[in-house]
């Protein structure tokens, strides 16, 4: 009887593993240095972002009150060197990148939006002058990038229906295009100190083809971005 008993017994139901989505175990190729900063965030992100960011989610808004706490991490400008940036790898900027999209997808987008395609349009394509004034102030989380890479008729497939142009401003001066206005500004605008944007250029005898343009603005977190300089690189 009691072997009957013990045999119609139901087991208790097992925990689901915690989520990884590490399928190849490429943490193995980090150091230990790296591997400690990606630990460094997962803790971050589940102690300080999951218990609030549901309601944001919610209200459709972004928790700038954690950005303080965000800054101590160090990961302004990960993958880049010099110019007060974090340093590292680009493949540890993935782990990183992963370990925030793990908990919230909106603080990865955040990240990698400001210290990717903001700070990293300027580390490539911008002059001496523009990443001495910009990089250490973004690494340091001061300012805050945007990028745009939309237009009202064009999204995804936007490098070959691109519409918005720039053109010579000041023709004798290498860093001085005029922007038209069909390029939507979006990713953190509202929010931004400086805006990277896409764009091509009208013919003209000093540049020809695409142009990536790093925006000042002159009214953060009034809405739309005013455009007050652009400085270029081809």
């Amino acid at each position: 009887m009691s072997t009957a008993n013990t045999a119609g017994k139901t087991a208790a139901p097992k925990s689901p593993p915690a989520p990884n989505g590490d399928f190849y175990q490429l943490v193995d190729l980090l150091t230990p240095d790296e591997k400690a900063l990606v630990k460094k965030v997962r803790t971050y992100m589940e102690t300080k972002v999951q218990p609030v960011i549901n309601k944001y989610w919610s209200d459709d808004a972004f928790p700038f009150e954690l950005l303080p706490s965000f800054k101590e991490l160090g990961l302004g400008g990960l993958g880049f060197k010099g110019y007060g940036c974090a340093g590292g790898s680009q493949k540890l900027f993935g782990f990183v990148a992963m370990e925030l999209a793990r908990t919230d997808a909106s603080f990865c987008t955040f990240f990698g939006v400001h210290s990717g395609l903001a700070m990293g349009s300027i580390y490539l394509d911008g002059s001496e002058e523009q990443k001495q004034k910009w990089l250490p102030a973004m690494a340091r989380w001061e300012k805050i990038g945007c990028f745009g890479l939309t237009e009202p008729t064009a999204e995804i497939d936007l490098p070959e229906r691109m519409s918005c142009t720039a053109v010579d401003s000041v023709p004798e001066r290498s860093t001085i295009f005029r922007l038209g206005d069909a390029a939507m500004y979006s990713t953190r605008a509202r929010d931004a100190s400086d805006l990277s944007s896409s764009t091509t250029v009208t013919p003209s005898p000093r540049m020809t083809g695409w142009l990536k343009t790093v925006v000042r603005t002159t009214n953060a977190n009034s809405g739309t971005p005013k455009i007050r300089s652009s400085a270029t690189r081809s």
